[in-house]
Formats: structure tokens, sequence, C-alpha cells
């Protein structure tokens, strides 16, 4: 017997795979950085949110769990190197 979120997760796994492909297809590496961190930031707003007040909007809730089974789906793409931005704007003389 699957539990309700592996039920959710088998019924919504070729939906996210699909998901998933079109991100890679159309989206260019900068746009998926992009949308994977607004897609982080809106899952944890949200449920931060719905932790500390008592509305509940049903397609930001539906739009929430999906994000939650999708974002791990989504590859790791490199990450930059902001140690090269910090190292360049120090004053070495100073």
């Amino acid at each position: 017997m699957l539990s309700v979120r592996g039920a959710e997760h088998e019924r919504l796994d070729p939906m996210l795979d699909a998901c998933m492909a079109a991100h890679q297809e159309r989206l260019d590496e900068d746009r998926q950085v992009e949308f994977k961190s607004k897609a982080k930031a809106f899952v944890r707003s949200y449920g931060f949110l719905g932790a500390i007040l008592s509305y509940r909007h049903p397609a930001r809730e539906k739009l929430s769990r999906f994000l939650n089974f999708l974002i791990p789906k989504l590859p790791a793409l490199k990450k930059e190197d902001l140690s090269k931005d910090v190292l360049e704007a120090i004053d070495k003389d100073s």
C-alpha cells in the first residue's frame, strides 16, 4: 500500500518528467537557474506564510505541492564562483 505522498508522487512522475524535459529544452542555463531559484523561494515563502496565516488559496497550494515534487527532479546546474567578484572588488592597496 502506497502512502499518500507516494501515491501523489507516482501519479505526478510522468507529468514532472515532461515538465523537466520542457524546462531543459526551452530555457537556457541562466533561465534554468533563475526558475529553480524562484521556485524554491516560492515554496519556502508559501510554506512559511501558510504556517502563520490562516488563509488558503487552492491554486497556490497546488503550485506549492507541484513544485515540491518538481524541484528535486530539476538538474543541479553549475554554481557561479562568487568569490571571483568579491576578490576583484577588494582594494588590495589599502
